[in-house]
This record gives C-alpha cells, sequence and structure tokens, in this order.
C-alpha cells in the first residue's frame, strides 16, 4: 500500500510539474533567447532589442570582437531577425527556430539551440555591417569601409563558443573612403579548420582593379595572421597609390600584406 501510495505521489507530482512547464513555455521572453545564443557562441553572438517570446519573437543581432564587457567592441546589424517556433529536438532539449529578415538572412535558415551543448544552423547566407572588418585591426581600422558584405556556410555547429565547419566570407563592391577609385574590387575568404581547433585561412580576388590574395591562419586562442599582397591594375596604378601606401610596405610592383603574427 505504501509502494502504491508513494507512485501515486509520484504522478501526481509529475503531472503538476509538466502543468507549470506548459504554462510557463509560451511566455519565455525573448531575451532568453539572447542569453542562450550569447552562451553558446563563447559571446561573441549577442540578440539585441528583442521582442516577444522564445516562440515568436524578434532582435537584432550584433557581434562582439573584443571583450565581454567592451561596448565599443559591439557591431550591429543594419536590420532585425524574426523567428518562429519550428519544432523541438530531444536529448538532450533544443530549441528549432526559422530565422528570417531580409536585412540579415537572404534566405531562412534554421537554428538548433538548447540549455546545452552546441549551437547549428543550417545551409544559408548572412548579410554582415562592412564595419566589422575594422576588427581585424590596422591597417582596416582606418580605411572606413563600405561594400556588402556577406557570410555563408553549408550546415554549421558552434563548439565551445567556435563554429565547426567551413566558412565563406565575400566581400562585394568593397570600397574605402581613402581612395576615389570605387569600387575596389570584390574578394572571397575561404576559412577552413585545420584540424587544431582552429581555421586556415585563403583570400582571393573575384574582380577589380585592386588585387588583393594571401593565406592565414586563425587560432582558437585568439591569435592571427595573415600575410599577402596586393597590387594595382596598371591603368589605376596611379589613383590606388594613395590607398596602396597605407596598406603596407612596397614589393615587386605591389604592397606586402602582412597583418597579426604568423
Amino acid at each position: 500500500m505504501k509502494l502504491r501510495l508513494a507512485l501515486r505521489l509520484l504522478a501526481f507530482a509529475f503531472a503538476g510539474l509538466l502543468g507549470l512547464l506548459a504554462g510557463a513555455l509560451p511566455a519565455l521572453p525573448a531575451a532568453w533567447l539572447g542569453q542562450a545564443l550569447a552562451l553558446g557562441s563563447g559571446g561573441r553572438a549577442l540578440l539585441l532589442e528583442t521582442a516577444g517570446t522564445v516562440w515568436h519573437g524578434s532582435g537584432r543581432p550584433a557581434l562582439r570582437s573584443g571583450g565581454q564587457t567592451d561596448e565599443e567592441s559591439i557591431r550591429a546589424f543594419p536590420g532585425a531577425v524574426e523567428w518562429r517556433f519550428a519544432g523541438l529536438a530531444l536529448a538532450p532539449l533544443r530549441l528549432r527556430l526559422a530565422l528570417s529578415g531580409a536585412a540579415v538572412f537572404p534566405t531562412p535558415v534554421l537554428l538548433e539551440v538548447g540549455l546545452a551543448g552546441p549551437l547549428s544552423l543550417s545551409a544559408g547566407r548572412l548579410l554582415l555591417p562592412v564595419e566589422v572588418l575594422e576588427g581585424i585591426g590596422a591597417p582596416f581600422n582606418t580605411l572606413r569601409l563600405g561594400g556588402r558584405l556577406e557570410a555563408g556556410w553549408d550546415a554549421l555547429g558552434w563548439t565551445g563558443g567556435l563554429p565547426q565547419g567551413p566558412l565563406r566570407l565575400e566581400w562585394r563592391d568593397a570600397r574605402s573612403a581613402v581612395s576615389a577609385v570605387a569600387p575596389l574590387g570584390s574578394y572571397r575568404l575561404d576559412a577552413r579548420p585545420d584540424g587544431n581547433g582552429g581555421f586556415a585561412l585563403a583570400l582571393v580576388t573575384l574582380q577589380g582593379p585592386l588585387s588583393l590574395n594571401g593565406n592565414g591562419r586563425w587560432q582558437p586562442n585568439g591569435r592571427f595572421g595573415f600575410t599577402g599582397r596586393a597590387s594595382a591594375a596598371a591603368d589605376r596604378s596611379a589613383q590606388l597609390q594613395p590607398l596602396m601606401n597605407l596598406l603596407g610596405p612596397s614589393s615587386n610592383d605591389g604592397v606586402a600584406l602582412r597583418i597579426g603574427s604568423p
């Protein structure tokens, strides 16, 4: 009898817990999703100006390139993202959300986020504020850059706050306020996992009078190194010379690019 009573009490308690969850989950504020995003990305991805709930809401994404409390390092996106509930995954419990917002995602993507475990994104593209390039440091932080910056990926996850999988970053119609030549060109940076937690980088020029090419490496401790070369098309050499002088020292009819340490 005692065992049967205990089982009944346990069943009632479990039913009560389910009832509490059923009542609380629909009201979870969108700010909870922002906290989960920051936790899953190691504080690098943020969600500002949130509204609604975790099931249907909106917010403005932002990236932090500096320390956890460095407000000046936060670069907010030009538009908001809207999300809608798209299902649950179990073991561990993960929330699936469909993300949209033309100013950020040209096509909708699916995000999975939970209280534990890595974030994951379905294949897609992300429009980034070009100002994030200033976070690379000199000379980019002095050139007042413009153009369109877009990241692309196949199915992508995060572990320990770092993306796991190849990434593509394209800078289209690149411009600089210190150069009269516009656009300077379009460029692509491929970042591929190196097997040690970091990324091998390869920069190529897609088109334009200013050619930028090189290779580098980004390591999980934040160490970044890149070496390459910049050169100008013959018919734009004189016009591009002031910008070339800012990029680095002259080398073999071009400029040697060196950022960070190899």
